[in-house]
């Protein structure tokens, strides 16, 4: 649908070769621009895998909510699961541009193991990365 609308998405079917097999791809994907400063947005992908040794089917959803607080500072947060590693993967990723040529990244990263039902936290990344620029 039209990408200029509050409420739009789209649906993609793709399939070719794939390694010495075939893939088939089906996806789609929805946003809401809730208004200038959010959106929110899911998407599904389901990949059908046909190998000489054998085939599969691995299915992925995700979220993401992004936002804005000025054009200087922003960020997002995006999760996604998929059945085959059972993982649930988080983001927390927020830039703030102080002045411009400067930039401040900091982003966290979460994996959770959702095998037996359960969400066991299995890794956590803090990363942080600081930009200025120097002009001589």
């Amino acid at each position: 649908t039209f990408s200029g609308r509050p409420l739009f998405g789209f649906l993609e079917v793709n399939w070719g070769d794939f390694y010495n097999g075939r893939r088939t791809v089906l996806s789609g994907h929805v946003i809401w621009r809730i208004n200038k400063n959010v959106s929110v947005s899911s998407d599904y992908e389901n990949n059908v895998i046909r190998l000489p040794a054998g085939s599969f089917s691995v299915h992925e959803t995700g979220g993401r909510v992004e936002f804005a607080v000025n054009p200087d500072l922003f960020g997002s947060i995006f999760g996604q699961w998929n059945d085959e590693d059972e993982e649930v993967l988080l983001n927390l990723r927020v830039n703030w541009i102080p002045e411009p040529g400067t930039n401040f990244y900091f982003v966290v990263n979460q994996t959770f193991d959702t095998r037996h039902r359960r969400w066991n936290l299995t890794d956590t990344a803090v990363l942080t990365k600081f930009i200025w620029r120097f002009v001589m």
